[in-house]
């Protein structure tokens, strides 16, 4: 992924800048699959870096977030609405917001995780479904055929 993702970012680079007219569709067809490579040669990127324990380490209040988006993502709606309940003639552009709910949000996580695995919220979905396990689940969601005969 990496080494496939460089390529294809030098190359659509290369194509946009010397073998196309600039501000054409083929330009910009070059320029969006040089895009498309460079994504994909920096997830390679991370995926090799991520497979250091230290880097894991580092890298554990983001994965802890990242198990319960929905959880988060929620709290941050909730928390913006009361702010603005509280006052709505606050400036929009709060430059001070980000930052406070992205740490809050990492403190939280990286808090919860060890205690109970996913968010509330991802728990009352699982519920909602039926309560199966990781386990359960074909990765395909195909069901094995059995035959009749």
């Amino acid at each position: 992924m990496l080494g496939c993702g460089l390529v294809v970012g030098v190359a659509g680079q290369l194509v946009g800048k010397y073998a196309v007219t600039p501000e054409t569709f083929t330009a910009e067809l070059a320029l969006h699959i040089s895009a498309v490579g460079v994504a994909a040669s920096l997830v390679g990127g991370l995926c090799l870096v991520s497979t250091n324990r230290i880097v894991r380490g580092i890298l554990y209040p983001l994965a802890s977030v990242g198990m319960m988006p929905l959880t988060i993502y929620t709290g941050h709606v909730l928390v913006l609405s009361f702010r603005y309940w509280l006052d709505p003639g606050q400036p929009v552009k709060n430059q001070l917001a980000w930052p406070v709910l992205t740490l809050a949000s990492l403190a939280f996580a990286t808090l919860w995780r060890p205690l109970f695995d996913q968010g509330l919220l991802e728990r009352v979905v699982r519920a909602l479904d039926g309560g199966r396990k990781k386990q359960d689940v074909r990765p395909t969601g195909i069901e094995p055929m059995t035959s009749t005969v």
